[in-house]
């Protein structure tokens, strides 16, 4: 249900020629859809079996020994921007799956920019990921204080030193791990870096996930307005894993829902009376409960 309502956001969001995709075969259960004459249609989720969940769910972040047999990925949304397009891949548990980010890596140096919330709980996961079964790939990150107000030219500096220190080339990649702040930052980075890097984003965060991970926006604020500089930057992909936002705040949360109720208004009624039937158990997690397909 998160991949689809996420891939159903971030359609809604980008002003690109998207199509969504789906890699693999549509559960045996069906149930009601939600019509849209904008939308493709989406494979139904498969029931599960109700059980209780906390408002807030804490999931193991520790890296897998060994990838899934089958692929995790239930939603690929393709970004066509010319030479400039990428896929947005969605799905619970892709960062589990060390090809699927190793395929858009170039180069054998990756600078993982992310901050002090969010590095604890992914950061070795990630690591893993660029690194299983390849060797020839060497990581280094950089680990920013968390927080808007420090979107600024100072705290850029410190990923621009850590980049020019550990001697990357122009065949490095940026890797942003985290919400939106961490996106934009990484993102600029990424262009200005060498006059312009490889750039992959993997969003933590709802707010991220529909919006600021997709469109190219990268920046920084000024003392004299917020967003003031930067560039749209495509990265070579999106990873959305899903159960990142098992370790969200609720506030974060909700922040992230609000986004997504915004693009259902004004773009496509038949997707707001939708969140607004489900909206107690959207923000509940109660993910494995839904019957209900939306289609993209």
């Amino acid at each position: 249900m998160a991949s689809s309502l996420i891939a159903s956001a971030s359609v809604s969001t980008s002003r690109a020629a998207i199509s969504p995709r789906w890699p693999r075969a549509a559960p045996a259960a069906a149930a009601a859809s939600v019509p849209s004459s904008s939308r493709s249609s989406c494979p139904p989720l498969r029931a599960s079996q109700e059980r209780a969940l906390r408002s807030r769910i804490v999931a193991s972040a520790a890296p897998a020994k060994r990838p899934p047999t089958l692929s995790r990925v239930s939603t690929v949304v393709d970004v066509h921007l010319s030479d400039r397009s990428y896929p947005i891949y969605i799905g619970p548990g892709i960062l589990d799956e060390p090809e699927l980010l190793q395929r858009h890596v170039i180069g054998k140096r990756v600078l993982v920019v992310t901050n002090t919330t969010v590095a604890p709980l992914y950061l070795e996961k990630v690591t893993w990921a660029l690194t299983y079964q390849n060797p020839n790939v060497s990581v280094e990150s950089v680990v920013l204080p968390d927080g808007e107000k420090y979107k600024d030219m100072d705290t850029l500096m410190k990923v621009f030193d850590k980049a020019i220190e550990s001697r990357l080339d122009r065949r490095c990649t940026f890797v942003a791990l985290g919400g939106g702040v961490i996106g934009d930052m990484c993102g600029y980075a990424a262009s200005s870096f060498l006059r312009g890097v490889n750039f992959i984003q993997i969003p933590t965060t709802l707010m991220a996930q529909v919006d600021s991970s997709v469109g190219g926006k990268t920046g920084l604020n000024h003392p004299l307005g917020k967003n003031l500089i930067g560039a749209f930057y495509q990265p070579q992909c999106v990873l959305i894993d899903t159960e990142t936002l098992n370790t969200l705040p609720d506030r974060e949360l909700a922040s992230g829902v609000a986004e997504v109720v915004k693009l259902g208004l004004v773009r496509d009624a038949p997707f707001f009376e939708w969140q607004e039937k489900n909206m107690a158990a959207i923000l509940a997690r109660y993910w494995a409960r839904f019957e209900t397909d939306i289609s993209v």
